[in-house]
């Protein structure tokens, strides 16, 4: 359970086409400052994603897809210490594992079968708290 100031770490496909996987976490961020005003919430996004600049939350952009990008992902995710990290459509195994290191819940959200099969691989569904 969290106490005080947890620290949400959201981490959407993101590119220069497309806008569901970031939309939907921003649903959830907002959701999630109305029950935790003093949350700390933190985005990694493409820097050619047309919402990055715009994005209300703290975040960090990449040059691509945070997919494309593992060493940085598990480098922010170890700086940032999150308690939740929100994969959604996104997230290699190793990103996924490093969160799990760091003692974050893991959320992988998938939209559809495809993405739900390759979170679904034993190796994921390890080191993923909810699907």
């Amino acid at each position: 359970m969290i106490t005080s100031s947890p620290r949400f770490l959201f981490i959407p496909v993101s590119s220069a086409e497309g806008i569901g996987e970031y939309m939907r976490s921003l649903i959830l961020a907002d959701a999630i400052k109305v029950h935790w005003p003093h949350a700390e919430i933190l985005f990694i996004l493409s820097q050619a994603a047309p919402y990055a600049e715009t994005c209300p939350y703290q975040k960090k952009l990449l040059k691509q897809s945070p997919t494309k990008h593992i060493v940085e992902v598990n480098t922010i995710i170890s700086d940032f210490q999150p308690n939740i990290v929100i994969f959604d459509a996104s997230g290699r195994q190793a990103q996924l594992k490093q969160a799990h290191k760091v003692g974050a819940k893991v959320i992988f959200i998938s939209q559809h079968k495809r993405k739900r099969s390759r979170g679904l691989k034993l190796a994921r569904a390890s080191v993923t708290d909810k699907h």
